[in-house]
């Protein structure tokens, strides 16, 4: 749980903007996430546990694609995994945030994103 937090909290520090429906549906991701783990640990780092969170509001997205409620969803997966980059290069040392990136980038390529939301490819 202790991952959630440290994300909530990194989140909120930088959500003076985001529409309130918006934050509160990725919240309810990262807390989904860490319920549930969706494969990411309890010591994990807030760009994984951003990243897994988008993954989740796009499964959502996917699967109720043909009603306009999946706008909702779409836009958190995009702000999650948005977030998720951010998080990951925002590391003060340039080499870790680069490992950090490329990490991000090989966990949640756009092929396994597609499988892991179940959308068809």
């Amino acid at each position: 749980m202790y991952a959630a937090a440290a994300t909530r909290k990194w989140l909120s520090e930088r959500s003076a903007d985001v529409p309130e429906s918006l934050l509160a549906r990725m919240e309810r991701a990262v807390d989904d996430v860490a319920l549930d783990h969706h494969g990411v640990q309890d010591d994990a780092g807030v760009a994984d546990v951003l990243a897994a969170a988008a993954v989740l509001c796009l499964r959502e997205a996917a699967a109720d694609c043909d009603v306009r409620d999946a706008a909702l969803p779409l836009l958190a997966a995009d702000a999650l995994m948005t977030a998720a980059f951010e998080a990951a290069a925002g590391v003060d040392d340039p080499a870790t945030a680069l490992q950090a990136l490329r990490a991000l980038c090989d966990e949640y390529d756009v092929h396994r994103i597609a499988a892991q939301a179940g959308v068809p490819g």
